[in-house]
């Protein structure tokens, strides 16, 4: 099952950038976290209220890498985590992502987190 995206034809070149990044983000949060998901990004999740609180108690990050950290505390706690496929229809060019700026922020957050991780903070 694979996600469907609809993209006005004037904001192309912005949505290739932005998933190109991503391909890469996801690649290295894949190697470096060992989070077996292909998007931690895409803002949509879903989860018991008591899991959701449980997680919450250890986040750290109040960015972009928010849901990464929340995917990965969710996983450290051995809950399930699934992929489901969505349809996102692109209308306009709604992000305030700077690809350079943010994307070193991003990795320097998978960074942080697995230190985190090594030292115990999510025990």
């Amino acid at each position: 099952h694979r996600s469907m995206y609809f993209v006005q034809p004037g904001i192309l070149k912005f949505i290739v950038t932005r998933h190109f990044a991503s391909r890469i983000f996801n690649w290295l949060v894949r190697r470096i976290l060992s989070l077996p998901l292909y998007d931690v990004q895409a803002g949509l999740k879903m989860a018991h209220t008591t899991d959701f609180k449980n997680c919450c108690r250890f986040i750290t990050k109040k960015d972009f890498s928010f849901d990464t950290e929340l995917m990965y505390i969710a996983k450290k706690h051995k809950m399930t985590i699934t992929a489901l496929p969505v349809k996102f229809r692109y209308l306009s060019e709604a992000s305030t992502v700077r690809f350079l700026r943010d994307s070193l922020r991003l990795f320097t957050a998978i960074i942080d987190i697995k230190i985190k991780s090594l030292t115990g903070y999510y025990r």
